[in-house]
């Protein structure tokens, strides 16, 4: 039988030391939860769908934007939720390698 560690170990997508929960709408570093405001959490989630390919500036647009115009500044800053530091720290730069 399967532990729930297992199970939940399953259903994550994982890169570097992060897992990403898309039912719950989690990200996971650790047994930590790292705070994304939505719309990032769904450009994250663009990003992993399409992690072999570039995915241009129109395409996520339109993934988590769609039926909205959305000027460049105006994206990045509802992106992020404002100016506050990235939540991933160095795990981000870490996870590119």
């Amino acid at each position: 039988m399967a532990s729930s560690a297992d199970q939940r170990a399953k259903q994550l997508d994982e890169f570097g030391p992060f897992g990403v929960d898309p039912e719950k709408e989690l990200l996971l570093r650790g047994d930590e939860t790292v705070p994304l405001a939505p719309k990032t959490f769904q450009i994250l989630l663009v990003l992993m769908r399409y992690k072999k390919e570039v995915v241009t500036k129109d395409e996520l647009m339109h993934s988590v934007w769609p039926d909205t115009f959305v000027e460049d500044g105006a994206a990045a800053r509802r992106a992020g939720g404002g100016h506050a530091p990235s939540p991933l720290g160095n795990g981000l730069s870490a996870a590119r390698r």
